[in-house]
């Protein structure tokens, strides 16, 4: 039987390149690691906290092709994420991912600014609630009585 190359050393070099500046190089990371499925979460999960803002947005182009339930807590991690499109990516897809168990991080995310990432967890508040979340409905509620809070965010929940 001939000796096969590790798998995981494949993987953990492809979520390097996640990193590179070069666009092409991070694209083509993307699609390899999303045809390798399920088992590249713990690896891109690993690699979140030193990983630069655009491996971290890389990783969750990843993480949303794969469209698993165990990529969610993965995708939390980021939506406190110190770069604003990377939080608001990951407040996004986890709006994407009905499960109650994103209600807290998203509610936290929401009484938080800035305004743009306010809104996306807003939005995806509102999507888990669309999506049977019962849950998601009370941190809702509050924006909306808040008379403090901003118009839009407040309108953009009424609709």
């Amino acid at each position: 039987m001939p000796i096969v190359p590790s798998r995981a050393e494949r993987t953990r070099a492809l979520v390097r390149k996640l990193s590179s500046e070069r666009a092409a190089e991070r694209d083509s990371a993307v699609a390899q690691l999303t045809l390798a499925g399920p088992r590249v979460i713990g690896p891109l999960r690993d690699s979140l906290a030193e990983a630069p803002a655009r491996a971290r947005l890389a990783a969750l182009e990843v993480l949303e092709r794969l469209d698993d339930p165990s990529a969610l807590p993965s995708i939390l991690e980021l939506v406190d994420d110190s770069s604003p499109s990377v939080s608001v990516r990951a407040l996004e897809l986890a709006g994407g991912l009905p499960d109650a168990a994103s209600v807290s991080a998203l509610a936290g995310a929401q009484a938080t600014p800035p305004l743009p990432r306010q809104r996306a967890a807003a939005a995806a508040l509102a999507a888990l609630h669309q999506a049977g979340i019962l849950e998601a409905l009370a941190p809702l509620v509050d924006t909306l009585h808040d008379e403090e809070e901003d118009p839009g965010l407040r309108l953009l929940l009424l609709d």
